[in-house]
């Protein structure tokens, strides 16, 4: 069957996404289908085809996360103990109470319970898998790396072990003798709230400077800390937030959205995520101190304007999970579906597709596209996807009768605990591709990996060069992010690859600052952050920052005002002429973006308030409107 790509207009969809997609939580079937029976029942555009990779005979159970290592191996986990909410005989107002008074918790035994279980202190029954071998037919060799533990629900691999985040905890477990399977566990970030399993820490994301972000949902609360330095700061509700892989720090990135299960780094260094409820928000923008409608409407500025409804269209259901885009430089997915941002969506069983561009005014361009995927089988439970190193489309079902908690009890018997499937949608014309491991390569050759077609090598690339600290592939590494004829994405990781090791060149990035393009303009004067430039160099940089056309290229610039820690009268003078509307000839894009930039620069002059009460009798500061 074709499913046309035409896209549909807005009424239309609204009333089709209506009639196709009601509300389902749970399955009217009370017996599961085999994976050979499931596998009929999916319908994808002419040109592709569904292949399964692994099953519950592999021991994939309810799989909530995957994510690929440097090697191209697919890590996943178990979630046989899922859901877990300290519910049970406590009152509701008591439950709400005891979300706001941590200390307390520990003195109502259910809540020690769980707590110990999440902490490592009691066992628990669930697993993390490696997957090897998923490219070669009949050869699949599946490694429990962790054992014991309690739906760890989302999985980042990093060197020599991954990121865990886990409940009230996010942890690093560690294979420190090289055997394959964890022996080490140090926690990194401690006190997240767990009231809620569906909506507790996850998504996390490697970005560039040093640091990993996650998503956390919209009922628990905590005040979370970092166990090196002993830095925290509060998190309730629905945010985004990231930790720095020294383990020093953590910082609140943004707020708003209800749930939080899609969030992703694009290979130009833009960031989106999924509104689970949809709510015309199905796929946004996530740019750093943004806030969205969400529940408890919490800001992380109480000035801030919230970033504004961006189309009138809803895919359906309301569990919008994982999100991908194809961002490979060549093939089907991308020829088909450039800039598509794919929807896992478990309550409708289907793949959804949006069409989303964010344009250098500020504005989104975002249209509802057929579905990419459906099923006949109502327990295709998928709950998140993303593009692997073959370029080719992954999906974690979490096949289940029942997907949600909330319409149905904790403990209700007809949870499926016993199955789980991993697929892969590919082309069919897709040739075999040897998966490179980047473990492995020698140094010098992770240059021309910056170089590839596909989008996991590239980061890979950049991920070894920070974790080898390479700094001999400098040199090249300056020729590559200046190199016009190389692609956006291979100088954007160039870049980030060069930020890794700390190799400030001042005039590397004058030229960059001032690139045709705004993501390498962007990702330049974020850079400044990491390289902690001099305030009379920024100042310098920004001279003429009114005249950037690029919403993103300006806010960025304010960002790094507030991040860089130390100023000087001419950046405060900058801060300042953002504070009201048209200064200094600078037209904004319109209502949001005006208001939203002097949000960001009232928030960073609040970093500096002796510098700026020092700047208030300047001469530069009378010449202000």
């Amino acid at each position: 069957m074709k499913i046309s790509t035409t896209i549909l207009g807005a009424s239309a969809v609204l009333s089709l996404s209506t009639l196709l997609h009601a509300k389902k939580t749970h399955s009217g079937r009370t017996t599961a289908n085999t994976p050979e029976q499931q596998l009929a029942g999916f319908t994808v555009p002419d040109g592709y085809v569904v292949e399964l990779v692994a099953s519950e005979k592999d021991g994939i159970v309810n799989p909530i996360d995957m994510a690929f290592d440097d090697a191209g191996r697919l890590w996943t986990q178990t979630a046989r103990m899922y859901p877990l909410d300290p519910v049970k005989n406590i009152p509701w107002h008591e439950l709400l109470r005891l979300m706001d008074n941590p200390a307390e918790q520990d003195k109502n035994p259910e809540f020690k319970r769980i707590k110990d279980l999440y902490q490592g202190k009691t066992k628990g029954k669930d697993d993390v898998l490696i997957l090897s071998n998923i490219y070669e037919k009949g050869k699949l060799k599946v490694t429990k790396f962790a054992t014991e533990l309690t739906i760890p629900q989302s999985i980042l691999p990093y060197k020599n072990g991954a990121y865990i985040m886990q409940g009230s905890e996010l942890f690093y477990l560690e294979d420190t003798d090289g055997d394959g399977i964890s022996d080490k566990r140090t926690p990194v970030v401690t006190g997240f709230g767990f009231t809620d399993t569906h909506t507790m820490g996850h998504c996390l994301v490697r970005g560039p400077g040093g640091w990993v972000h996650f998503s956390q949902g919209a009922l628990n609360k905590g005040e979370i800390t970092a166990v090196k330095s002993g830095n925290s700061t509060r998190i309730d509700f629905s945010k985004i937030a990231r930790f720095s892989l020294d383990g020093n720090d953590i910082q609140l990135l943004n707020s708003g959205l209800n749930n939080i299960w899609g969030f992703q780094l694009r290979d130009n260094g833009q960031w989106f995520m999924t509104e689970a409820n949809d709510l015309s928000w199905s796929v946004v923008p996530a740019d750093p101190f943004t806030s969205y409608k969400g529940i408890g409407n919490q800001k992380l500025r109480s000035y801030q304007p919230l970033f504004p409804q961006l189309h009138k269209f809803r895919v359906g259901g309301t569990g919008i999970s994982g999100m991908a885009f194809t961002d490979d430089k060549s093939g089907k997915f991308v020829a088909d579906f450039k800039d598509v941002a794919f929807l896992a969506n478990p309550i409708t069983s289907t793949i959804n597709s949006v069409k989303i561009i964010r344009n250098p005014d500020g504005t989104v361009t975002a249209k509802h596209l057929p579905d990419f995927l459906t099923s006949t089988d109502d327990w295709f439970r998928p709950v998140h996807i993303d593009f692997g190193p073959d370029g080719n489309l992954y999906i974690a079902d979490w096949y289940n009768k029942i997907v949600s908690h909330n319409e149905v009890t904790t403990s209700h018997p007809d949870r499926d605990k016993s199955h789980g499937r991993i697929w892969r949608v590919r082309p069919k014309t897709a040739a075999e591709r040897k998966v490179p491991n980047l473990y492995t390569v020698e140094s010098a050759k992770l240059i021309d990996h910056l170089k590839s077609d596909y989008a996991w090598e590239r980061k890979a690339a950049w991920q070894q060069i920070a974790d080898r600290d390479a700094k001999e592939l400098t040199p090249a590494l300056k020729l590559l992010v200046l190199d016009k004829s190389a692609t956006i994405s291979t100088r954007i990781h160039a870049l980030w690859s060069l930020e890794s090791l700390g190799a400030f060149d001042e005039r590397l990035l004058s030229t960059l600052s001032q690139d045709t393009d705004g993501n390498i303009r962007r990702e330049a004067l974020r850079s400044f952050i990491t390289f902690k430039v001099s305030p009379e160099y920024l100042a310098q940089i920004l001279a003429n920052i009114a005249s950037e056309k690029n919403v993103m290229v300006r806010s960025q610039a304010i960002r790094t005002i507030e991040q860089l820690g130390k100023t000087n009268p001419a950046l405060i003078d900058i801060l300042v002429s953002f504070c009201h509307p048209a200064a200094k000839g600078n037209v904004l894009g319109g209502s949001y973006e005006t208001n939203f930039e002097r949000s960001l620069a009232r928030r960073a002059l609040e970093q500096y308030p002796d510098e700026l009460r020092s700047y208030i009798t300047t001469p530069e500061a009378k010449k202000q409107p």
